[in-house]
């Protein structure tokens, strides 16, 4: 059985290594692609490649948010013309959790003929016990939620017998596939989830919002409702009313982070740690300063516009 993975990314500098890493000791082979990361991203991403690491690296310059386009054609392209049998649709936070290979494919194994599976998000929290000294993410942060939101959020993991079909769409955020006839059957993988890092840092989380609804609303979507981006939106106007975001605020948002409510149905936690990364040489490569970060993002949306304008003004 060959299982791969695709991701796309954007400024996952201090995580992603030990994406790599650790879910190539699951999967086969690794597809990311880097939305114009400005941070040391795609430098780490080539230097994993340039030990050896079977990973694929594509690049989306597009600066608003339309991961689904962009996982659906790159998803279409990889099942027309590689071999696997399972694509797992994942984002750089995301982590294969499962006893081993084996018991992986056993799961996978179970289901119908043309059938995807889907992967539980295990929500990771990092806590003010944590060892703030620890730079790497899965060897610091080792808590998560004992009970997850509800409706729980799975991902998708793409059958070869359902994507041979060719007219299927991924939706956005990679939760599940559809085409013409409606969501693609499923089925929920037992014996395997994906550990979920969605908060790893007071810098990282700011960043994250800033960046990603920033990107929501130059694809003109306002997040009115629980539509796409909600939880993004719901940081950004915290972050717009209130910056001065203490530790405290860091683990309340990272234990509601997929809570519809904004409030956990239950906050307790249980100890529940990945291994870390046996190799973990790059470091963390994000931007920490928020104001760098902040600079960095103007200075690509400055030109994006100014491309658009010189494009207008050619074809006036």
């Amino acid at each position: 059985m060959k299982l791969h993975g695709l991701a796309r990314v954007k400024n996952e500098g201090d995580v992603i290594e030990e994406f790599v890493r650790h879910n190539l000791s699951y999967l086969d082979a690794l597809t990311v692609v880097d939305n114009a990361s400005f941070d040391g991203t795609l430098p780490v991403l080539e230097a994993l490649r340039a030990e050896g690491l079977a990973v694929t690296i594509l690049h989306d310059p597009l600066l608003p948010k339309r991961q689904y386009e962009t996982v659906t054609r790159v998803a279409r392209q990889s099942a027309a013309e590689s071999d696997w049998d399972f694509l797992f649709l994942l984002d750089a936070d995301e982590f294969v959790k499962v006893t081993d290979r084996n018991a992986l494919e056993g799961s996978l194994a179970a289901l119908s003929p043309g059938q995807n599976g889907r992967l539980s998000w295990l929500t990771y929290v990092p806590t003010p016990r944590d060892p703030a000294d620890v730079p790497r993410v899965l060897e610091r942060i080792r808590h998560r939620r004992l009970v997850e939101a509800s409706p729980a959020y799975t991902k998708c993991v793409l059958s070869r017998g359902y994507a041979q079909r060719g007219d299927f769409a991924i939706s956005q955020g990679n939760h599940y596939a559809f085409d013409a006839r409606g969501t693609a059957p499923s089925e929920l993988l037992a014996d395997a989830a994906l550990a979920h890092f969605p908060v790893r840092s007071l810098a990282q989380i700011q960043g994250k919002v800033l960046l990603g609804w920033g990107a929501y609303l130059a694809m003109g979507h306002d997040g009115v409702g629980m539509g796409m981006g909600w939880h993004q939106r719901r940081l950004f106007d915290k972050l717009e009313s209130a910056p001065a975001w203490s530790d405290d605020d860091v683990y309340e948002i990272a234990l509601n982070y997929a809570d519809d409510a904004g409030t956990p149905t239950d906050p307790t936690l249980t100890y529940d740690p990945l291994a870390p990364v046996p190799i973990w040489r790059y470091g963390n490569a994000a931007i920490l300063n928020p104001m760098q970060l902040a600079a960095g993002y103007v200075r690509q949306l400055a030109g994006s516009v100014a491309r658009h304008e010189a494009t207008s003004a050619q074809q006036a």
